[in-house]
């Protein structure tokens, strides 16, 4: 497989939550976040208007140039298994729950995602959404302008 960078988000959206209660839950500090019913502000904190319809958190995953997208998703999946029933309450009562993950590569790259893993993503009720930012065929060649 050819190189790439990543960067991966751990979300959660939740129609009542308080984020508060979701990294209390999860022993995680949220990178961003606001509660149902907060004024929406733009992220440099202008007021947009209207009220945020649902929670939402955010918590980055550490990543290197070392670890593969593959490892660091196992890796942090394992630290959530122990919150699984807690996860199930969040689907349950109506919230989503995913890794974001922005792919950022030449015009070729990839990455296995084993099954082992994919089942463990099932199981805890965690979904895969990736945004990918790829360089064109010309960008790569040495003859582009």
């Amino acid at each position: 497989m050819n190189s790439f960078r990543y960067a991966v988000s751990f979300r959660i959206w939740h129609p009542e939550l308080d984020p508060s209660e979701i990294s209390a839950k999860l022993l995680l500090t949220q990178d961003i976040s606001w509660a149902v019913g907060d004024v929406r502000r733009s992220p440099k904190g202008k007021v947009l208007g209207g009220e945020r319809q649902e929670t939402y958190w955010s918590h980055a995953l550490p990543s290197g140039p070392d670890t593969g997208l593959a490892d660091c998703l196992e890796t942090f999946t394992q630290r959530l298994e122990p919150y699984a029933e807690y996860l199930k309450e969040i689907r349950a009562d109506g919230g989503r729950i995913e890794y974001f993950i922005g792919w950022f590569s030449g015009p070729n790259s990839g990455e296995l995602l084993s099954h082992q893993l994919l089942v463990k993503l099932s199981a805890l009720g965690i979904d895969l959404a990736f945004d990918i930012y790829g360089a064109t065929t010309d960008e790569g060649r040495e003859d582009s302008p």
